[in-house]
């Protein structure tokens, strides 16, 4: 399953917690997580996984415990840039729309990276359900257009053109996931909640065709 730090095989703490995810109910890899920091209360990997994990099953207030201790400690030495941390949160905080304080955390991240595609996606999000519209909806077909295999940045693409009321936009950004949705990266959440969420757009647009993909 890919979300937010995607597969790390080189993490062996990481991936112990991830196999534990893929074969048991969640509760069992929080409990093995909670172990590892038990041992090692700097633990970055079991941290990331108790993010990830509360993340994919939607306990925002949970999911960020985590992710502000790790900002607190400010230590050098846990082997990933820090843009990612401060995007992590950014997620989180635009996931409950508090939109300011999201937008000065991928700020952080972006001064650090900034032509990371994701990192330009969660600041084009935050921007268009904060003020104009138009200017940040430019942004993300800019992204898409050069971008096109991330299944988040064609998901804002429709959201957004749906909400200015672009609908032949919305149609086309339809198509252009289910054209592509073999060779399409899902970064932030399971496959299966895109699939669902563009399946219900297809009805809406392309309501002849439903079955065929």
């Amino acid at each position: 399953m890919l979300s937010i730090m995607q597969k790390v095989s080189f993490w062996e703490i990481w991936d112990h917690i991830q196999k534990v995810r893929e074969s048991e109910w969640s509760a069992k890899a929080i409990e093995l997580a909670n172990k590892y920091i038990a041992k090692n209360p700097l633990d970055l990997q079991a941290y990331l996984q108790l993010i990830d994990i509360y993340y994919i099953d939607w306990d925002l207030e949970k999911a960020e415990k985590p992710i502000d201790f790790i900002l607190s400690k400010d230590i050098e030495h846990w082997y990933i840039d820090k843009s990612v941390l401060y995007y992590i949160k950014a997620l989180l905080l635009s996931e409950r729309t508090e939109w300011v304080e999201a937008k000065h955390y991928i700020k952080k991240a972006l001064s650090n990276w900034e032509k990371n595609p994701e990192f330009q996606r969660v600041l084009a999000t935050i921007e268009f359900w904060s003020w104009n519209k138009e200017k940040w909806y430019s942004l993300i077909k800019e992204i898409l257009e050069s971008y096109i295999i991330d299944a988040d940045i064609i998901l804002d693409a429709v959201t957004m053109a749906t909400s200015l009321w672009y609908l032949d936009e919305a149609k086309e950004f339809v198509e252009l996931y289910f054209k592509n949705r073999e060779k399409i990266s899902f970064f932030t959440k399971p496959k299966e909640f895109y699939d669902k969420k563009f399946a219900n757009f297809k009805k809406a647009f392309l309501p002849t065709d439903i079955d065929e993909w």
